[in-house]
C-alpha cells in the first residue's frame, strides 16, 4: 500500500489542481494534462517579467533543471544551461526563480556539522523543481513507467526530488 501511495505521489505531486483532480477522478492522464498546462503557464508568466532579469535566461535555467538532475552532477553546472556559460550570466536568473518559489536551491556544505547553514558553500549548489509531479512532467516520464516500476534514468533524480519535498515540508 505504501509503495502504491509513493508512486501515486510521484505521478500527481502536490499541486492543488492535480491533487483535486486525482482525488475526484483518479485519472493520471488528466493530472498529466494539468501538469503540462501549469508548466506552460509558468513559462508564459516568466516571459512577461522580462526586465531587470532576462526572461530568456530564467527560462534557460528552468529548462536545464531536468537535464542536470538526470546527470551524475553533484552540483549545478552552468555549462549545462548554455555551452561556455558562466555564473555571472545566470546568477540573477537563478535568484529570480528561487525568490519566485519555482525552484529550490540546496547548497553543499563544507562540513556535515550542526548548524548546516554555518557551513554552506555558496559556490556549490543544486536546483530542484518545487513539485515532484511537475518535475516528472517536465522530464517527460510516462505515468506507466512509474506505475509499472520500469527502469528509467530519471528514477534516482525523481526519488531525490521526493525526499527533498518530504524534508522541506517538515521544516
Amino acid at each position: 500500500k505504501l509503495i502504491e501511495q509513493y508512486r501515486n505521489y510521484l505521478i500527481v505531486g502536490g499541486m492543488p489542481d492535480c491533487v483535486l483532480s486525482w482525488s475526484t477522478e483518479k485519472n493520471a492522464g488528466l493530472v498529466l494534462q494539468i501538469q503540462k498546462e501549469l508548466l506552460e503557464l509558468y513559462e508564459n508568466d516568466i516571459s512577461k517579467y522580462n526586465g531587470k532579469v532576462n526572461a530568456g535566461r530564467i527560462l534557460m535555467v528552468m529548462r536545464s533543471i531536468v537535464n542536470q538532475l538526470a546527470k551524475e552532477n553533484e552540483k549545478f553546472v552552468y555549462g549545462c544551461v548554455k555551452k561556455g556559460a558562466r555564473a555571472r550570466e545566470f546568477e540573477e536568473a537563478i535568484e529570480w526563480l528561487v525568490s519566485a518559489g519555482l525552484v529550490i536551491r540546496l547548497y553543499d556544505v563544507t562540513k556535515p556539522e550542526h548548524p548546516l547553514k554555518a557551513f554552506e558553500n555558496f559556490s556549490s549548489f543544486k536546483l530542484f523543481y518545487f513539485d515532484t509531479g511537475l518535475a516528472k512532467c517536465a522530464a517527460g516520464i510516462s505515468n506507466d513507467a512509474i506505475v509499472l516500476n520500469k527502469n528509467f534514468q530519471f528514477k534516482g533524480a525523481l526519488t531525490e526530488q521526493y525526499v527533498l519535498q518530504q524534508l522541506i515540508c517538515d521544516t
